[in-house]
């Protein structure tokens, strides 16, 4: 079995290659070849009613010729002990023997597909490719608003982005990252989140991070929230925005963005069944997150081993 760092698991995930991958199994997803549960948390303090502790994720999938696990643990109290808040591996299977294939880096792969993600939808539900004089808008500095600065740039063509935090200072490192890789980067405020063309919010907050007066071409990509009393995006965006989310399953019980503006689900497809959206409205694109997404990564990686 390979084990890869994660340095060697960036290296194996590259931005096309993910998003191959990434559509590859959206129609295995659609055809039924590709499935996955809804992933299984289990509270890890002594009693399950311990409100301040661990919290253990497990997301298999399978198409029936790879199987991943993904196992991920959150603790939030890490950063006073100087340790990662989330940790993750993912466990590469053949399906059809059991055989161990690999362990990458939980991590990476989670920032990868889940970004690389995004951009396919930004392409499927509005059926542009270029986006080079689009202005994209992040809230949030963190690996999430990182790896879709990168993706957007890579699989989009983004050139010019702004970067808005609760604090100016967190910003700072991402807004130096942006310009050693040649792009246009400024500090984010209401302006530069009204005339954006593309949003990105990949916060963790529980209450909205953003108003609803955005363009009416504008397409969200809300990656942040993942759990029902999270939500970074007002109620009235959301009913007045057309709605696709990744997994229909995974965000019925998690997309608290969705389920706190009360969403009509029968007109909510999920990305796999969706097409390409008219104009007239703001998109959004919801994502919570889905073994599916790390068993493509592990397609991808796969498929440099066949090479």
């Amino acid at each position: 079995m390979k084990i890869l760092d994660a340095q060697a698991t960036a290296a194996a995930l590259p931005w096309p290659g993910m998003l191959d991958a990434l559509d590859d199994i959206l129609t295995a997803q659609r055809e039924g070849r590709a499935r996955c549960p809804v992933r299984n948390r289990l509270n890890l303090g002594a009693t399950p009613d311990v409100t301040d502790a661990g919290v253990l994720l497990t997301m298999p999938a399978t198409d029936g010729e790879l199987a991943v696990v993904k196992v991920v643990t959150v603790h939030g109290g890490n950063t006073a002990l100087k340790l990662p808040a989330v940790q993750a591996a993912v466990l590469v299977m053949d399906a059809r023997t059991g055989q161990r294939l690999a362990l990458l880096d939980g991590e990476v792969v989670t920032e990868r597909r889940t970004a690389a993600l995004s951009a396919l939808a930004v392409r499927k539900l509005t059926g542009r490719t270029d986006w080079s004089d689009a202005a994209l808008h992040l809230i949030g500095a963190g690996a999430q608003a990182r790896a879709h600065m990168d993706a957007f740039a890579a699989c989009l063509g983004v050139k010019q982005v702004s970067v808005q935090t609760r604090s100016p200072a967190s910003a700072q490192g991402l807004i130096a990252l942006a310009r050693e890789h040649g792009l246009k980067v400024q500090p984010g405020d209401a302006a530069s989140l009204r005339s954006a063309d593309l949003i990105v919010t990949a916060t963790t907050s529980s209450t909205p991070v953003m108003d609803d007066g955005i363009r009416d071409d504008a397409v969200i990509c809300a990656v942040g929230a993942f759990t029902s009393r999270m939500a970074e995006l007002p109620p009235t965006l959301v009913r007045r925005a057309r709605c696709v989310v990744d997994t229909a399953d995974g965000c019925r019980a998690e997309a608290g963005d969705l389920l706190q503006a009360s969403v009509d689900w029968a007109q909510i497809p999920q990305l796999a069944d969706a097409s390409e959206l008219p104009a007239g409205r703001p998109t959004i694109f919801k994502s919570v997150g889905s073994a599916l997404w790390d068993l493509a990564a592990a397609r991808c990686w796969w498929a440099q081993q066949e090479a």
